[in-house]
């Protein structure tokens, strides 16, 4: 494969990846689960630390619907977000806000994915997420946690002295 030809399939491919958050975002923000279906490998796991984890995709929507059965809206944005390929696997790391109502309540959510995508029948699809929650505003009281020490890049300079 030529440079020019690896350049373009590694800006093709991390697109993509973008497009995979992004549809995730949308699907979350319509509330339209079953459209996520396809967004998983059939073996993907999730896990959203300090709650649980979910593997399988059968499991990832069963649990997604049951998320979102308490929110009477909800707004999901992505935020910046890197990828790192290699072949048909990738890593990356997505930032997102949720906003809405919930259980009548306002929520304003933040957080951070770090995930790992496989190529899966020619399309990009989420192999694993972990969620972080980073921000939580409910009904006007705040909860501020740090990025995970554990994930950082500089986990040297995360850790307290």
């Amino acid at each position: 494969m030529s440079t020019r030809d690896s350049t373009t399939r590694h800006v093709a491919d991390r697109l993509a990846i973008a497009d995979l958050n992004h549809r995730f975002g949308d699907a979350i923000t319509r509330m339209d689960v079953a459209s996520c279906a396809d967004m998983f490998t059939p073996d993907a796991e999730i896990v959203v630390t300090n709650w649980d984890t979910f593997t399988g995709r059968d499991e990832i929507i069963r649990s997604l619907r049951e998320l979102l059965s308490g929110w009477t809206g909800i707004v999901f944005t992505n935020h910046t977000g890197i990828a790192d390929v290699d072949g048909d696997t990738a890593t990356g790391q997505w930032y997102i806000r949720e906003f809405g109502i919930k259980f009548d309540e306002e929520y304003d959510i933040s957080g951070v994915y770090h995930d790992t995508y496989r190529r899966d029948d020619g399309a990009w699809r989420f192999a694993s997420r972990r969620y972080d929650t980073l921000h939580i505003r409910r009904a006007g009281v705040i909860s501020v946690t740090p990025f995970p020490a554990d994930l950082s890049p500089h986990t040297d300079a995360a850790t307290p002295a």
